[in-house]
C-alpha cells in the first residue's frame, strides 16, 4: 500500500469530493488507504479489489477503523446473521438482545455491556445502516498487550467482504461508524 490519502477539507463535502476522485476508476484493480481528519477523530478507510487472474481467485474487502482510548474496558462486536448464528442459539449459545425487533432479527450482538451496546444503536438510523448489510463485522478490537503504556488504544473497526467504490454508498456506512466512534468517545 502506498502512503495515505490525507483527506482533509472544510466540510464533509470538500473531503467526499477528494475520495470520490481517488476512487473514479472502479474498472482498475484498488488499493487505497486514505485517512480522514475531522471533528478531532482519525477515521482511516481502506479499499482492496483484486480480480485475481488465471487460476487466482479475486479479493475485495473495505475496512474503517479508528483508534480511540476509553476509561471503561467496553467492547461489543455485530455481524449480520446466518446459518451459524442459528446453529448457535439451538445449541443454547447466547447473544444480546437490544429491543430493536428488526436489529435484533438481522444482526448478531456480543458484548461485555448490554446496556451501553442498547445506547449504541438506539438511532435508527444506525440501525438500518447495519442491518442493510451482510458479510460484515464492527466492533472494538482489545488494545494490544504489547503497548507498554497506561492508555493503550483500542480500536473501533467496520470490515465487509465488498469493495465499495460507490462514494454515496461508502458515506453512508462512515457516517454511521463516525456517529458510533463518537459517541464513544464522548
Amino acid at each position: 500500500m502506498d502512503n495515505p490519502q490525507e483527506l482533509v477539507g472544510n466540510n464533509e463535502t470538500a473531503i467526499w469530493d477528494q475520495l470520490a476522485v481517488a476512487l473514479q476508476n472502479k474498472d482498475a484493480e484498488i488499493d487505497y488507504h486514505g485517512e480522514i481528519h475531522s471533528d478531532d477523530v482519525t477515521i482511516v478507510i481502506d479499499i482492496q479489489l483484486d480480480y485475481g487472474g488465471g487460476f487466482e481467485g479475486g479479493f475485495e474487502n473495505t475496512s474503517i477503523k479508528a483508534a480511540f482510548k476509553q476509561t471503561e474496558d467496553f467492547r461489543f462486536a455485530i455481524h449480520h446473521q446466518g446459518w451459524l448464528d442459528e446453529l448457535g442459539r439451538f445449541l443454547a449459545m447466547q447473544d444480546v438482545e437490544t429491543g430493536f425487533p428488526e436489529f435484533d432479527e438481522a444482526i448478531t450482538v456480543k458484548t461485555n455491556n448490554e446496556d451501553k451496546v442498547k445506547e449504541l444503536f438506539s438511532s435508527v438510523e444506525i440501525r438500518q445502516v447495519f442491518q442493510s448489510l451482510v458479510s460484515f463485522s464492527f466492533g472494538i478490537s482489545h488494545p494490544l498487550e504489547i503497548l507498554h503504556s497506561d492508555e493503550k488504544p483500542y480500536t473501533l473497526q467496520f470490515s465487509i467482504d465488498t469493495a465499495i467504490t460507490n462514494t454515496k454508498d461508502l458515506h453512508v456506512i462512515y457516517t454511521a461508524f463516525k456517529a458510533v466512534l463518537l459517541h464513544l468517545i464522548a
